[in-house]
C-alpha cells in the first residue's frame, strides 16, 4: 500500500520514514548464510534458507513500522547486484532485479500502511575506497542499465547507498534520474563530514543539485554522533546545502567506516547514544528518515522509532510542535 501523496511532498510536510536496519550483516552472523562470491546477498532469493532469512529481516522492520504507525521505505540487498556481477555469476540467466522487487512486493502484500519499494545501488567497487571510483562519465555509463532495470521491474522509488565519492555519487544521480523515479543519494562520511574523497559533505550535496537533483541525501554506515560532529565541523557548518540531507541508516559503533570494514565480530556502542544521537539530529538539522546499518537490527528500529515516538508526544519540543501542525 502506497499512499497518494509523493514521497517529495510527505518529505516537504515535514513527515518521519522508517527505513531498514541492517541485512548483510544480519545473514552474515545471525542466520549464518555465506555470500555469493559475485552477488554477496542479493543471490539469496534463489536459496530456501536465505530467502526465507530475508522474508524474516524485512517482515522484522516490517512489523516495526506498523507499531509505530510510521511509512517504511524497503530497499532491496542488490548494491553488489550491477550486470557485471549478474554476468560472472551463475546467475546470469536469472532476472534478479525483477524477482527482488517480486520479494519486496510479497513483503508489502501482508502490510496495511504506507510501505514504498525500493531498488538499491552501490558503487562498482570497494565502497571504502574512493581510489577505486568511477569517474562521472564512466558512472553514468556503468549504472544505467540496473538503474532501468529498477523502473521496467516496478520499484517505487532507487537508492544508491555508501557512496565515498563525489565522481560516481555524480554518475550515479543522473542514471537513476533518467528513469523518471524518485531517487535518494547516501553519503558514507568520515569523523570531519567529508566524503571519503575529501570532499565536504555540502559541496557534494551543491554539486549533485546543480547536476540532477535527489529526493533527498542521506547518510549511512556512520554513527549519529559521527555524523554530528562532522555536520557541525569547519567544512560544512551553517551551511544552506545541508538542509537537503534528510535521513541516515547508523551504525550501533562509532569506530571509523575503516575500522568497522572485514570486521568478524559485531561492534555495538549501546542503544542510548544511538538514540540520543537520532533525536539530535531530528532537532538539529531536520532529519526524517532513519534506519540502521552496521550492527543493527529490529530492536535497534524499534529503540530509533519508540525515541522518535516519545520526542513527538513530549509537550514544548519543538518535534511536538512541527508533528502536531503536520496532523492537525
Amino acid at each position: 500500500m502506497v499512499n497518494d501523496l509523493g514521497l517529495h511532498a510527505r518529505l516537504a510536510l515535514g513527515e518521519l520514514f522508517l527505513t531498514e536496519a541492517a541485512v548483510v550483516e544480519r545473514m552474515r552472523h545471525e542466520f549464518k548464510i555465506p555470500p555469493d562470491e559475485h552477488l554477496v546477498y542479493g543471490a539469496a532469493i534463489y536459496d530456501e534458507h536465505g530467502r526465507d532469512a530475508l522474508r524474516q529481516i524485512y517482515d522484522g522492520y516490517v512489523e516495526v513500522a506498523r507499531r509505530f504507525a510510521l511509512p517504511l521505505l524497503l530497499a532491496s540487498s542488490t548494491r553488489r547486484s550491477n550486470p557485471e556481477r549478474i554476468a560472472a555469476s551463475r546467475f546470469g540467466s536469472r532476472e534478479v532485479i525483477e524477482d527482488w522487487m517480486s520479494l519486496l512486493r510479497e513483503v508489502r502484500g501482508g502490510y496495511r500502511g504506507d510501505l514504498f519499494v525500493g531498488g538499491l545501488l552501490g558503487t562498482r567497487g570497494d565502497a571504502y575506497r574512493p581510489q577505486e571510483a568511477l569517474s562521472r562519465r564512466e558512472s553514468l555509463a556503468f549504472h544505467r542499465a540496473q538503474c532501468h532495470a529498477f523502473l521496467e521491474a516496478g520499484a517505487d522509488l532507487v537508492m544508491a547507498v555508501t557512496l565515498p565519492a563525489l565522481s560516481e555519487a555524480s554518475g550515479l544521480a543522473e542514471a537513476m534520474s533518467e528513469t523518471g523515479l524518485p531517487f535518494i543519494i547516501s553519503f558514507v562520511v568520515d569523523g570531519g563530514g567529508l566524503l571519503l574523497d575529501g570532499t565536504p559533505l555540502c559541496s557534494a550535496i551543491a554539486t549533485i543539485d546543480d547536476i540532477s537533483p535527489p529526493l533527498c541525501y542521506m547518510v549511512n554506515c556512520v554513527h549519529p554522533v559521527n555524523l554530528l560532529a562532522g555536520l557541525s565541523s569547519d567544512a560544512n557548518r551553517g551551511r544552506a546545502s545541508l538542509s537537503r540531507l534528510k535521513g541516515i541508516q547508523a551504525n550501533a559503533s562509532t569506530l571509523s567506516p575503516g575500522e568497522l570494514d572485514g570486521r568478524v565480530d559485531l561492534q555495538c556502542d549501546g542503544a542510548d547514544s544511538l538514540v540520543q544521537g537520532v533525536l539530535a539530529l531530528r532537532q538539529e538539522y531536520g532529519l526524517q528518515i532513519f534506519g540502521g546499518c552496521c550492527g543493527t537490527d529490529a530492536t535497534h528500529l524499534e529503540q530509533i522509532a519508540g525515541g522518535l515516538s516519545d520526542a513527538t508526544r513530549a509537550p514544548g519540543t519543538a518535534t511536538a510542535a512541527g508533528e502536531r501542525a503536520l496532523w492537525a
